[in-house]
């Protein structure tokens, strides 16, 4: 599945690439803009520190309007993560993600599934929350509950994550 979603990653950048070095391409690919239009992407973080852990994150990510309230797409997730009570050396979380968010202006509400890699364990979770986005772009703050998870958490014995990004 990470595979699937770094692919579709490059090849949407591919897509950009190859859009910018072509003139006039509104008048020769219409439908590309359309698509284009519809295109958002979002550079959300996470930052966690307290006395026992610390959590840093990084999940870029790229959606397609359905419709103008309604965003699905796919995204990364990087972590940096070290809990000083168990002794243990830091570690590096990263996956992928799939999401769906539906905007009710200036608030949004968002269900998302990840599949992360801690160590030797992968597993998944399933979040569900919202957050406030003042205009349509811009910086946004989120916070989710963790519904569902298997296997070892990534995340510890914290059901809530908390996001500050940059939808543009």
């Amino acid at each position: 599945m990470i595979t699937c979603i770094v692919l579709c990653t490059i090849q949407l950048s591919e897509a950009q690439n190859n859009q910018d070095s072509t003139q006039n391409t509104s008048k020769e690919n219409p439908r590309w803009d359309n698509i284009k239009k519809r295109l958002v992407y979002n550079m959300g973080g996470s930052f966690w520190i307290s006395n026992s852990f610390t959590n840093i994150g990084l999940m870029p990510q790229l959606g397609y309007k359905l419709k103008p309230n309604l965003t699905v797409g796919v995204g990364l997730n990087f972590q940096y993560f070290n809990d000083l009570n168990a002794n243990i050396d830091p570690v590096m979380i990263y996956g992928g993600n799939v999401f769906s968010r539906y905007m009710i202006n200036p608030f949004f509400l968002q269900a998302e599934y990840q599949v992360l890699q801690y160590r030797e364990n992968l597993g998944g979770y399933g979040l569900i929350g919202g957050g406030y986005l003042p205009s349509s772009k811009g910086l946004y703050v989120s916070a989710y509950y963790i519904l569902h998870q298997t296997g070892n958490s990534a995340y510890g014995s914290t059901p809530y994550i908390i996001r500050v990004g940059f939808l543009f």
